[in-house]
């Protein structure tokens, strides 16, 4: 299985990043234009951003303030497990994003254009934190 790993350290509290990353609200700043999830087991991820764009998707692990698994496609996309993750350490909040293949992985070309998308969405996750 294919997997992209991302790490950013975060000037703010773990709760204004458990904010961004668990509600709609808190995506619609920064993963997609729009956004509807139930955060909970088995509760429902839809995710759209332009015309194009649109993704479905299932919660499946929650661990409030600390962690959210989903799996999601989109139309034309293999599924794959996003998950996200929060820590404190001395430098600040740590946010561990990992996205990985269920069917047996991706090009190496798909995999570095969707790590390269990832890193620019954290980019403005972390952007979202200093203007908020």
């Amino acid at each position: 299985m294919t997997e992209i790993r991302r790490e950013i350290t975060l000037d703010q509290d773990a709760g204004d990043a458990w904010e961004l990353i668990s509600t709609a609200k808190g995506l619609e700043r920064w993963l997609a234009d729009e956004v509807e999830i139930e955060a909970v087991p088995g509760g429902a991820l839809r995710t759209r951003t332009g015309e194009r764009d649109a993704r479905t998707g299932t919660v499946e692990r929650i661990d409030a303030g600390r962690a959210l698994s989903f799996v999601w496609r989109g139309a034309a996309d293999e599924p794959t497990r996003v998950t996200l993750a929060i820590s404190t350490s001395e430098a600040g909040t740590l946010l561990v994003l990992s996205e990985t293949s269920l069917t047996g992985g991706m090009t190496a070309s798909a995999t570095e254009l969707r790590g390269l998308a990832w890193r620019l969405r954290l980019e403005v996750l972390a952007g979202c934190l200093v203007v908020a």
